[in-house]
């Protein structure tokens, strides 16, 4: 398992302020640095204290070409980044198969939209379920469009 981390995650790029008590939008954005396996996980970046989400959507390039097997799960990070947490309501987007070819994926479970503000800050990260069959290697990007409200 290697960890990716985002510009985000990093503090390199700010996480957008939602405190007006409106629905926004939090953009988490990952290009990556080398061929993505199974069990990899990408940091995106804090989700803070008093957001909760509404709705998220996944964004991916082509990160696997040929025989492409690659999918993956959009959630919370458990405290260690080395895995998704999984509990209610945590994952968000399950097994996506949207980097086999590139695309959009939009929430499949009930997560996006039934987990409530959280009074700490919280991870969002990307796990690599099934790893890529011949990965494209850098230079690809992969985003999470988070609608929430803070």
């Amino acid at each position: 398992m290697t960890l990716f981390v985002s510009k985000c995650a990093a503090g390199q790029k700010p996480v957008t302020s939602l405190n007006s008590g409106r629905p926004g939008v939090l953009m988490y954005e990952y290009v990556t640095t080398a061929n993505l396996a199974a069990g990899d996980i990408i940091d995106l970046g804090p989700l803070p204290a008093g957001v909760a989400p509404i709705d998220v959507t996944l964004i991916s390039d082509d990160v696997d070409s040929g025989s492409a097997t690659i999918t993956m799960t959009v959630g919370l990070l458990n405290a260690g980044k080395t895995d998704l947490n999984g509990g209610t309501n945590e994952n968000f987007i399950v097994a996506s198969t949207v980097g086999q070819t590139g695309g959009v994926a939009r929430a499949t479970t009930a997560a996006a939209y039934l987990l409530g503000a959280s009074t700490s800050e919280r991870r969002l990260g990307i796990k690599i379920v099934a790893g890529a069959a011949t990965g494209t290697g850098a230079g690809e990007k992969i985003a999470v469009l988070m609608t929430a409200v803070g």
